[in-house]
């Protein structure tokens, strides 16, 4: 990052930034701008990657950083609808398995 903070201009870019474009562009999948660090669990940025992140305009990193936040926000919502759609199957289970139970006595 402190690369392309050095050649870009306009708004200084941050973590949250970088992580909106790599989440809509898979940009650490692709080998001409990432790869894998042998000794560590990062990413490896090439200089294509600083030149191609320089280039990208605040208004594009501001809509990307928008989406970002509705996705994150529809994961949300949607991991609590599965929790609770499991919960209530845990519970319907739970009732047959007593039902069961009971009526076996």
């Amino acid at each position: 990052m402190q690369r392309v903070k050095k050649k870009r201009s306009g708004r200084e870019l941050n973590s949250y930034d970088l992580q909106t474009i790599c989440w809509k562009e898979s940009l650490s999948d692709n080998q001409k701008h990432a790869w894998n660090h042998s000794n560590a669990a990062t990413h490896v940025w090439s200089g294509a990657a600083v030149d191609y992140l320089s280039s990208v305009t605040d208004e594009r990193f501001e809509k990307l950083r928008d989406e970002y936040r509705a996705y994150q926000r529809n994961m949300r919502g949607a991991g609590e609808l599965i929790a609770v759609a499991w919960c209530i199957r845990l519970a319907s289970v739970e009732m047959s398995d007593r039902g069961t139970q009971y009526g076996s006595r």
